[in-house]
């Protein structure tokens, strides 16, 4: 009786390590698809939820598996420690030994990641400098119209769109005087910030102020690993 204890014992924890290697090795299989699908500069790190691992394996549908880029460019805009969740994925286990990453498919996928303060700075008037105070942007500095260099302050709020991170100008204050050139200043101080093309069809749906830059969140749905949107 002891010994067959023991035998079972010992063949539960060949499972349970089985079923932990096989996590790494789809984990692996996974990161690498998403990399080339998505043309990424290094493997992503991959994590796949759940226990066990091998049911998951043998039916094709994981629970959950979490994908971590450190840095990556989206659009020519840099975008730090983009991290996303997916959820009710799809990867039948020929598909994921195979090529055809296609097939693998997520139905839901949450993400978020910081853009650097240097891809607003980069687009603002030469001589306009950024600060943070809690949650609002200030700018401050000068810019020249039509020749004039006026000294301007302003306060500004950003917002998710279609096309990224929209940069508004809240408030305008220029030197006395020069009044009546705020509105027509004022468009240098409005712009968007093109944050598309993301990993995972990632689309940006809210946008916060965070110490160093804008902390990005965004989501999809029904997403086949390929590339493009």
């Amino acid at each position: 009786m002891r010994k067959l204890l023991v035998v079972l014992i010992v063949l539960a924890g060949l499972l349970v390590v089985a079923d932990r290697v096989g996590a790494v090795v789809a984990g692996r299989e996974i990161a690498s698809r998403v990399q080339t699908a998505y043309n990424l500069p290094s493997k992503p790190s991959v994590s796949v939820r759940g226990f066990p691992f091998l049911t998951q394996l043998a039916s094709g549908n994981y629970h959950e598996i979490d994908v971590s880029v450190p840095s990556l460019s989206a659009n020519g805009v840099s975008v730090d420690g983009l991290t996303a969740r997916l959820t009710g994925v799809r990867a039948p286990l020929n598909e994921l030994l195979g090529h055809n990453s296609s097939s693998v498919t997520a139905a839901n996928v949450t993400g978020s990641g910081t853009v650097p303060f240097s891809a607003v700075r980069g687009r603002l008037p030469r001589g306009v400098q950024l600060s943070q105070e809690g949650g609002a942007l200030r700018l401050a500095g000068t810019v020249s119209y039509l020749g004039v260099t006026i000294p301007v302050s302003a306060d500004a709020s950003l917002s998710a769109t279609g096309s990224g991170i929209a940069v508004t100008p809240t408030r305008i204050s220029v030197a006395p005087g020069s009044s009546a050139l705020s509105s027509l200043i004022l468009g240098q101080f409005r712009f968007v910030i093109p944050v598309t093309g993301l990993p995972l069809h990632l689309s940006i749906n809210a946008v916060t102020v965070v110490p160093g830059g804008v902390r990005v969140s965004a989501s999809a749905a029904n997403v086949a690993f390929t590339s493009g949107s």
